[in-house]
């Protein structure tokens, strides 16, 4: 067999070898999203009561309800995050906000309020200002200071 064809059979059996692998998936009790499930749970169960009782979710922006980017699949899944479920665009900003940093116009948000930020994920900043926007009174107060700037 000459040099030409065993080339060929190696760059076969490489093709081949990355093609059929599997990826290496973290267990899922390994992973960082897991540990925030119960908190996200209760949350989307309380959201989606908001959205059958009004139409609409009140403690999170109206968008929360929407489909799902390919981008944030694209993004879950480059961080070994599978559901089989179907997501809304604001489950998906809960999950990719499991494993991210707080944003600084969110901890602005809490300071507004005067509430000191407990956690350092983005999902539990979050959900402290969900549980602030579900008093009527704050998101009048929030509404009232947005529209005078």
């Amino acid at each position: 067999m000459g040099a030409s064809a065993t080339l060929l059979i190696i760059i076969l059996l490489v093709i081949t070898f990355f093609f059929f692998r599997k990826r290496n998936k973290k267990p899922l009790e390994d992973h960082p999203t897991t540990a925030f499930m119960p908190l996200l749970n209760k949350r989307w169960d309380e959201i989606r009561a908001e959205i059958k009782e009004h139409g609409h979710p009140l403690s999170v922006p109206r968008w929360w309800a929407d489909e799902c980017t390919q981008a944030q699949l694209d993004r879950l899944q480059a961080e070994d995050v599978y559901l089989n479920i179907e997501l809304t665009k604001g489950q998906c900003a809960d999950l990719i906000g499991t494993l991210t940093d707080p944003q600084e116009e969110d901890l602005d948000l809490l300071e507004f309020f005067g509430v000191e930020p407990e956690g350092d994920s983005q999902i539990e900043i979050r959900e402290q200002l969900r549980t602030i926007f579900k008093n009527p009174e704050n998101r009048e107060k929030w509404k009232k200071h947005y529209q005078s700037k």
